[in-house]
């Protein structure tokens, strides 16, 4: 194998290990079109929420459904509010508002997968009096104590599919350094012996 060739299959592989996580994951939202809109109904579709950007007024309730063969979670930033339980295929999730605000939110297991409900002129966060209805299709859950938020070790699998990927990556890294070490000493080997 050529010099050049060789190159590029040790790029080809180190390029394939640092995106495997983020391609075994998913993405969200990859074309970059984020819409705004008016409603109280979000759909998750493609690794998407749409709309991205929705706009209601106080006391509203948003109702998330997931449209996509995927499964996913509508978690509040810092983990406030929503939550981390994943949804599958035409489930929906509800909270109310009550307070003015922007209020981010994102899926836990799709990077990238973002948005945000703007209740009224959005200037205010308060969100410790929204009203949770459970996802369709299973038992209506006890509402939960107030507790301080608190970011989750695991969800459903994430960080297994991550660990796994990293370590894949990782060893896909270290076979490419291997063979490299061993191209470069043969190479230099050979040039002892010509030289010799």
């Amino acid at each position: 194998m050529g010099r050049r060739a060789f190159a590029a299959v040790v790029f080809l592989l180190i390029a394939l290990s640092l995106g495997a996580p983020a391609a075994m994951a998913g993405g969200g939202c990859h074309g970059g079109e984020f819409n705004d809109a008016r409603g109280v109904k979000v759909d998750l579709v493609s690794a998407c929420f749409s709309p991205t950007v929705i706009r209601i007024q106080p006391g509203q309730r948003v109702t998330w459904t997931n449209q996509d063969s995927m499964v996913h979670t509508v978690t509040g930033a810092a983990y406030r509010w929503g939550s981390t339980n994943e949804l599958g295929t035409h489930q929906s999730i509800s909270f109310r508002f009550a307070a003015s605000g922007v209020f981010p939110y994102f899926c836990v297991i799709h990077p990238g997968m973002v948005g945000a409900v703007v209740v009224g002129d959005g200037t205010s966060s308060d969100t410790t009096t929204q009203d949770i209805v459970p996802v369709v299709g299973t038992p209506a859950p006890t509402p939960p104590a107030a507790q301080p938020a608190q970011a989750p070790v695991a969800v459903h699998g994430v960080s297994r599919v991550w660990r796994v990927a990293a370590i894949a990556g990782f060893a896909l890294f270290l076979a490419a350094a291997v063979v490299l070490a061993a191209q470069f000493a043969m190479t230099r080997s050979r040039r002892a012996a010509a030289r010799a």
